[in-house]
């Protein structure tokens, strides 16, 4: 069983590899990055697709970005959110019935003390605090995401994870001006609790320590150096799938049509899924094109009994696209 991953650890582990690289690199850069991640985190989740790749691509951004601003994230989450809502102070969040007043009546100026007061005795029984340890926090304050989310999907808790991003860069534009660093680390927690929660609900609790740790094993997941050594937007290329392998897998298909009329629905189904991963050169689109591919391809696997000619033909074709699909080296191990 591999050791916790610590909020300090992990900054620290982004820190050994992308350290270097990010000292050359403007805020404006990465946020585009951390942005971008998320978008795709989204998009995985709405689509079924490889969305622990995208989680580790959205926290790994965020704390990159901390670690430029000299943000402890771990310090900054821990302190809007000391086990309690920062609004209601309720263990439970119960900004629903209060209007996000304070269940205790206590004052407005008086909220930021307690909630000080809180984080000290927090950080004092617990020195580090667990990336999964977080996951549980958020969970247990804010539970009601979860059933949002089991009644009408992440459309909700995405919007206000973007909503979040939006504010981190006013907070920023802010802090250029002013040399106020606080509204800040408030904003970059809010975005830290809204990508636990989600990672919380859609991993069902999943170690998010040992996603981390997994994705990181071999160095930079690109360029495999303990000190990343990846050129400007040198991660372009992860991106695009192979478009000239699903234009032949595509040819292929529109081929066993022609063989066999009875999957007109299906191929043409097929045939879109393949036009749309070729058109948005979308991973996530190639992945469910493929997939689609493959279960047609167990459909007319089983269907060849016949020793004619078609069926030897039909049999030919759908070797070859197995063929094609098997050396998609790069999709495939990026959907891993």
């Amino acid at each position: 069983m591999q050791e916790a991953l610590s909020f300090t650890a992990f900054a620290s582990r982004i820190n050994e590899i992308y350290g270097e690289a990010n000292k050359k690199r403007d805020f404006e850069y990465m946020y585009s990055y951390l942005c971008r991640n998320n978008s795709y985190l989204s998009r995985s989740v709405l689509r079924s697709g490889s969305s622990k790749l995208f989680f580790a691509r959205s926290f790994s951004w965020l704390f990159a970005v901390a670690n430029k601003l000299e943000i402890d994230l771990g310090d900054a989450f821990r302190k809007k959110f000391p086990r309690v809502c920062p609004y209601c102070l309720a263990s439970t969040c119960q900004c629903a019935e209060t209007h996000r007043a304070p269940v205790n009546n206590l004052a407005v100026h008086a909220v930021r003390s307690e909630l000080s007061m809180k984080y000290t005795l927090e950080k004092r029984a617990t020195p580090e605090l667990a990336l999964d340890k977080g996951v549980t926090i958020i969970s247990a304050i804010y539970p009601a995401n979860k059933a949002i989310w089991n009644a009408f999907g992440s459309f909700y808790h995405f919007s206000r994870l973007f909503e979040e991003l939006g504010e981190v860069h006013e907070a920023y534009s802010n802090y250029r001006k002013t040399g106020n660093i606080i509204n800040l680390e408030e904003e970059l927690a809010d975005v830290t609790a809204w990508l636990l929660s989600a990672w919380g609900i859609h991993q069902n609790n999943a170690s998010l320590s040992d996603c981390l740790i997994d994705y990181y094993m071999d160095n930079c997941p690109v360029c495999k150096k303990p000190s990343c050594v990846c050129q400007e937007y040198s991660d372009r290329s992860q991106m695009l799938s192979d478009k000239a392998s699903l234009e032949l897998v595509k040819a292929q298909i529109i081929e066993l049509l022609t063989l066999d009329p009875g999957l007109n629905v299906e191929i043409n189904d097929l045939v879109q899924s393949m036009d749309q991963a070729i058109l948005t050169t979308s991973t996530v689109d190639a992945k469910q094109a493929v997939n689609s591919a493959k279960k047609i391809l167990t459909g007319v696997e089983d269907a060849i009994h016949a020793a004619d000619s078609v069926a030897a033909r039909t049999s030919k074709v759908v070797s070859a696209i197995h063929s094609i699909l098997a050396s998609m080296d790069g999709l495939k191990s990026y959907w891993s």
